[in-house]
């Protein structure tokens, strides 16, 4: 009865999952709570994930991340980068951008070096009047590959190691991933330099923004009518003031003007708004003192000296929030023109959608609340604006990194620990305040890993495990331990296409530990494959958190992950289970 409830409960969350009808971290925790309310395991238990050594390796690494990226430590190679797209010839940018994302992400999170990268691309190929897909996916496929080559490069390979120790095995060293994962990097990168770039369309994003996410047929100009109910009033006491509709700008005889409150109106003055239902505009002219002008309204009309327009994605931690329950208008000045999901772009009840991962927002925003917006992490904002470089303290944080690694790396601290010093000596040392590093730990992570640890928990408790190795065995009928590896990594790869890469991870981590001990050989080739394949699912726009953020950006489609994903993940694949036993041996 036990290996059926947790074969059902498997089952539930893998659909709940691939169906997408609740938050990833909400489904861990839902199962986190049936294992603890059914006693498949003691509370103690159910509830070890909080206290795991790999997510608390994870949330140091975050926060690790984000006193490099406070400090303006990486600015200097985002610099370089941007150089290289605008100013070289296609496949040396695309190459040289590849492997510096690569062994960038080796040392900090790779979804965090996808966050630091995306905003130079996008703005050095709008410069460069070239499409930034090719150079989107190559970032993103890339820095899956180079979060292989470390232990904490990804969160997956941390939650392997956890599962490893569980079960008795030596933990895996810092680098002990590396042969096979540089393999993987330089097969990537050569790839998407010479393959990949070739079988992505070339997209090239319109130069207006407003044109880009077809604003348009939103935006109107009004001009006050002399006379008019509106006319010689101040903005805050006009009929406009009463507008279902956002006031985007103003300009007096063509000069822009500040759409302050108490800003007084005179006839001719031409404001532009942005409303859900511009034909209901047409009927309301003399209950607002306007007359509705036929012009296209462009970026110029809407930037001014103290104001811009910016596209921005949305962070993992608002996912499931409003941008009404943001508060994005009142707290930074930002109002929202469009919303781009999946290359389908909505423009009506904005602040009431519900935000995913992967949709990208056209904000108007002022300029001095930019930084407030991007140091919110909300957002990432798709525009190449360095933080600012703190020159005292970005080489510390460079420093401390430094010295994590170097701790590490000569077993002088476990990986838990060397990251969790480095990460408080970031706070201590100035690199980041408390506040902003509470602020940098994606949360929704952090539950997802200490939830699905239960289930993990229960699988090895209850023999369900031990249970599925006994049976996908039997159906290979004594192939031996390299088809049981194929099918091990061909197996991972396929769930983290359709769900989370971690969940993957946890609940394939013990059925390959048993497949091992049914084989009567060592399980740490198989846990290889667990990480590798959980890490490196190019086929799918949401097999990867990496994926999800540039989905929007790139203005790609599904099929664009499958033509050029799904060759890599085939490649990988024969690579892995070649190289695998030769360098872990059975």
């Amino acid at each position: 009865m036990e290996i059926a409830l947790v074969l059902l409960l498997t089952i539930l969350s893998i659909i709940l999952f691939v169906s997408d009808l609740l938050r990833a971290d909400m489904v861990a925790l839902l199962v986190m709570v049936t294992v603890l309310v059914t006693g498949l395991c003691t509370p103690e238990e159910a509830l070890a994930g909080f206290s795991n050594r790999a997510t608390v390796t994870v949330a140091a690494m975050f926060v690790l991340s984000a006193g490099l990226e406070s400090t303006g430590a990486l600015n200097p190679l985002s610099r370089f980068l941007g150089r290289m797209i605008r100013t070289r010839g296609p496949l040396l940018a695309l190459t040289v951008t590849s492997l510096l994302t690569g062994l960038i992400s080796a040392f900090i999170n790779n979804t965090a070096a996808v966050a630091i990268l995306l905003p130079v691309v996008m703005s050095a190929t709008r410069r460069a009047k070239v499409g930034p897909g090719k150079y989107l996916m190559a970032i993103s496929f890339v820095s899956m590959a180079g979060g292989t080559m470390t232990l904490f490069g990804t969160s997956t390979n941390l939650l392997v190691n956890s599962e490893a120790v569980a079960a008795g095995e030596p933990a895996f060293s810092l680098f002990e991933f590396l042969p096979l994962g540089i393999v993987l990097l330089l097969i990537s990168v050569s790839y998407m330099s010479l393959v990949g770039k070739r079988l992505l369309p070339d997209r090239r994003p319109p130069a207006d923004l407003t044109t880009d996410f077809e604003v348009g047929p939103y935006l109107r100009t009004l001009k006050i009518s002399p006379g008019g109910v509106s006319d010689k009033l101040a903005l805050q006491d006009s009929a406009l003031n009463r507008l279902e509709g956002d006031i985007l700008g103003l300009k007096r005889r063509h000069r822009p003007r500040s759409a302050a409150a108490d800003f007084q109106l005179e006839s001719d003055d031409e404001i532009t708004v942005r409303v859900d239902d511009p034909g209901a505009l047409e009927s309301q002219n003399d209950k607002l003192g306007v007359t509705v002008e036929d012009k296209p309204v462009q970026d110029s009309d809407l930037e001014n000296d103290s104001s811009l327009l910016v596209e921005a994605g949305v962070a993992s931690n608002i996912e499931g929030s409003t941008l009404k329950s943001s508060d994005v208008k009142r707290s930074f000045q930002a109002v929202p023109l469009a919303v781009n999901r999946k290359g389908k772009v909505r423009h009506r009840n904005l602040e009431e959608l519900r935000l995913r991962n992967g949709d990208t927002i056209l904000f108007k925003v002022q300029k001095d609340n930019l930084n407030q917006l991007r140091l919110s992490k909300n957002f990432i904002i798709l525009s190449e604006e360095d933080q600012v470089q703190n020159e005292k303290r970005w080489r510390l944080a460079i420093a401390i990194m430094f010295g994590v690694v170097l701790a590490a790396s000569t077993s002088l601290l476990p990986v838990v620990a060397a990251a969790s010093v480095g990460s408080v000596a970031m706070i201590l040392t100035g690199c980041l305040s408390i506040e902003k590093a509470y602020k940098a730990i994606d949360w929704k992570v952090i539950m997802l890993l200490a939830g699905m640890l239960s289930l993990g928990q229960a699988m090895t408790q209850t023999g369900t495990a031990a249970f599925a190795a006994r049976e996908l065995m039997s159906l290979l009928r004594d192939t031996g331990p390299y088809v049981a590896l194929a099918v091990i990594y061909a197996v991972t790869t396929l769930m983290t296409a359709a769900m989370s890469n971690n969940a993957t991870a946890v609940i394939l981590s013990p059925v390959a530990i048993s497949v091992a001990e049914s084989l009567t050989v060592s399980p740490r080739p198989f846990l290889v494959a667990v990480a590798f394949a959980a890490s490196a699912c190019f086929a799918s726009p949401v097999g990867y958190q990496t994926n999800v953020m540039i989905y929007g950006p790139g203005r790609f489609r599904f099929r664009d992950f499958l033509l050029v994903g799904g060759p890599l993940n085939l490649i990988f694949l024969a690579v892995s289970v070649y190289l695998i036993p030769k360098i872990w041996g059975f």
